[in-house]
């Protein structure tokens, strides 16, 4: 039996190994505890590390000041901060601000914030709202934003946001707004995996027009980035059940030879290997179509419906084959699966992403 779940193929070493060779001497567990009793302040000595390093650039523009890497890369390195549960506002800052302003090319309005994303500056997507993405109420008039969101990921420590409203005329528009600005409530939200959480209240504040984007392709950004980032914590699960197998010895065995243990994470890791596999080719879909072909929509919700199913499966198969150890505080196991079981529940409902897979059919291209 290997300790290793999964092996991503095609691979890039140059991410893998040397971002890999950073979380392992600063990405640790005892990294996410102090992260979770500080009040989820961001380790800012592996923030650091990770923008010395160039990696909150990694896939943004280089004319940003970024490293234009494709998003295969980014895939990689989300993989890798997602098994070390890195407490770094990477998804939050890095891929649902940057890169998602950076899928419209470098403009004059956001240049200033792709270059502020690279050098490590905390951007905070102030997006969803109490139906998630299907009403959004919050307004931007007169170079003002109003309104209240949920969910708002690393809200605590954004230095801006990057809000999305309603402009004049009823459509989309994404504003960027001073965090420091007075007129900002800002409430921490308790969640199963105990990240930073907010629900943030514009009351009136000022704000600039950053981009018009669609809705969908942030969307699909987030479910594709969420993914990436649940199956590395689905991968560290199952390298800590597997070690734990490996050793604990029953009826002078390692009850990792009995077979019903080995099936039991068996079927996770295929499971698992097989989202990682999807995910992988979903990155390759979005370099080769964009984010913005039906194809890449309907992709990516089967990715993120199968990701959603394997984390229930391996949060309880590795709390099973754990024992009573598994569900102490003091092991670590629990710092990955909460952040898993996290994952299967927020966000879109399951009907959402059956319907759009459903409806999708046969258009669903998978190169």
């Amino acid at each position: 039996m290997t300790s290793a779940f999964p092996v991503i193929p095609l691979g890039n070493p140059d991410v893998t190994d040397n971002l890999r060779a950073i979380l392992d001497k600063l990405g640790t567990g005892a990294a996410v505890r102090t992260y979770e009793e500080s009040g989820w302040r961001p380790d800012f000595h592996l923030w650091e590390e990770l923008v010395k390093g160039g990696w909150t650039g990694l896939a943004l523009p280089e004319d940003a000041g970024g490293a234009g890497r494709p998003v295969t890369d980014l895939h990689l390195a989300l993989h890798e901060l997602g098994r070390a549960a890195a407490p770094v506002p990477y998804r939050s800052s890095v891929v649902l601000v940057g890169v998602f302003l950076a899928t419209a090319g470098t403009s004059d309005n956001t240049r200033p914030i792709l270059e502020s994303v690279t050098n490590g500056d905390i951007w905070s997507p102030a997006v969803t709202e109490a139906r998630w993405l299907d009403t959004v109420e919050t307004r931007f008039e007169a170079a003002r934003v109003r309104g209240r969101k949920a969910f708002v990921p690393d809200a605590g420590a954004a230095a801006r946001f990057l809000v999305l409203a309603r402009g004049p005329d009823g459509d989309p528009v994404w504003a960027q707004v001073d965090a420091a600005d007075q007129g900002i409530e800002r409430k921490p939200i308790a969640n199963t995996g105990n990240d930073a959480m907010y629900e943030v209240v514009f009351h009136d504040v000022p704000a600039r027009l950053a981009a018009r984007l669609p809705v969908r392709r942030w969307q699909t950004l987030e479910r594709f980035a969420s993914a990436a980032w649940a199956l590395g914590l689905m991968t560290r699960a199952m390298e800590i059940a597997v070690d734990h197998v490996k050793n604990r010895v029953q009826f002078g065995r390692p009850i990792g030879s009995f077979q019903a243990v080995q099936h039991r994470l068996a079927d996770s890791a295929v499971e698992v290997q097989a989202c990682v596999n999807m995910c992988r080719s979903a990155a390759m879909h979005i370099d080769e179509r964009s984010m913005d072909d039906p194809a890449t929509d309907a992709f990516i919700a089967e990715l993120a419906y199968a990701s959603r199913r394997a984390g229930t499966h391996v949060a309880r198969d590795a709390h099973q084959v754990l024992g009573g150890v598994g569900f102490t505080l003091e092991h670590d196991l629990h710092l990955y699966t909460r952040r898993v079981k996290a994952y299967t529940v927020l966000g879109d409902l399951e009907e959402n992403l059956t319907e759009e897979i459903a409806a999708a059919g046969s258009e669903i291209v998978l190169n």
